[in-house]
């Protein structure tokens, strides 16, 4: 336990370090990158990500995975334009209607990762798949334009003027993701959950709920995330997020939760989604070509997966000797 407690500590450490290390060299060679309009754009753009990585976190941490909550922004948002556009369903009604399609289907792969038994991966994969086809079906094949006014804060909106709306939302979920994980019993049991499943049920922890609870947050998570999104682009697009859980799978591992789960802490994964989004938002100032962009992107995921990896490797040799 101590041991783990110390890599956590030099994984928040080297994490911190990137980040800071990417903030001078692109504010050294990049004028415009330090401008405060450029610092909340980014924070902007990594609103959704930061905001889906929490329910994420939960997952990752229990031991899971989940690569539907690209579609699964999808449908929230195609869904709540759909029911306000064509069925003139009042705004909030419809938002809470599409968040709720979104932890339904959050629910389902946790039950059938729980109950029927498949790998996360199949799971989600299958998901993912289904999800995006019922955005599709939801508009149509096209995106819905011509949304009510009343929530169009929540995508495009400010707070004093300077600070935007979607980080606001992001920062509130990323405190609560923190409460419950860092001060809760509740939150201590989805470690336990992860670090070694059978002992978490021999201590009286019933697995099986904390399991398809992951997914549940997961898929509320998502369904936040795609009302936020829905505003930001002000329309219902059934081909939103495409990739987006590579973004918060990223965003996670850096932070230094672990893919085998029962590691990592909710706070450094908000540094991981900086790093994600700074390193973008630097490369598009720079001017490089978005494919390569992408490259980077998956290299970094590597990086951070295989940093992973060679620390589970060194605890466990540790262990036997």
């Amino acid at each position: 336990m101590k041991e783990s407690k110390i890599n956590q500590n030099l994984r928040q450490y080297a994490i911190s370090g990137v980040l800071v290390i990417l903030v001078l060299f692109f504010g050294i060679t990049q004028k415009s990158f330090l401008r405060l309009d450029n610092i909340m754009n980014v924070l902007r753009q990594i609103s959704v990500t930061g905001i889906v990585a929490v329910g994420s976190t939960f997952v990752l941490l229990s031991g899971g995975l989940d690569l539907s909550v690209g579609s699964l922004l999808a449908v929230t948002g195609t869904l709540t334009a759909s029911l306000m556009v064509n069925y003139q369903v009042a705004p909030l009604p419809a938002a809470f209607i599409g968040i709720l399609a979104s932890v339904l289907l959050g629910t389902c792969n946790g039950l059938l990762v729980q109950f029927l038994g498949l790998p996360p991966m199949i799971a989600t994969l299958g998901m993912m798949t289904s999800a995006r086809g019922a955005a599709y079906l939801i508009s149509g094949g096209l995106p819905i334009y011509d949304l009510p006014e009343p929530l169009k804060f929540l995508g495009k909106g400010t707070a004093f003027g300077v600070v935007p709306v979607p980080v606001i939302i992001m920062l509130v979920c990323f405190a609560l993701g923190w409460i419950v994980l860092e001060t809760t019993y509740f939150g201590t049991n989805f470690y336990a959950l992860g670090g070694n499943p059978e002992a978490a049920r021999l201590a009286g922890i019933p697995t099986a709920l904390y399991r398809v609870m992951t997914y549940v947050l997961s898929g509320l998570a998502c369904g936040i995330g795609g009302i936020v999104l829905l505003y930001r682009v002000n329309s219902g697009q059934p081909a939103a997020a495409v990739g987006m859980e590579m973004q918060v799978i990223t965003g996670c591992v850096l932070g230094g939760v672990s893919l085998s789960g029962g590691e990592g802490k909710i706070s450094c994964v908000l540094i991981g989604c900086l790093v994600v989004g700074l390193l973008s938002n630097g490369l598009t100032i720079m001017q490089v070509n978005e494919y390569w962009q992408q490259v980077f992107t998956g290299l970094v995921l590597i990086l951070a997966v295989c940093i992973d990896r060679l620390t589970k490797m060194q605890h466990v040799k540790r262990v036997k000797k």
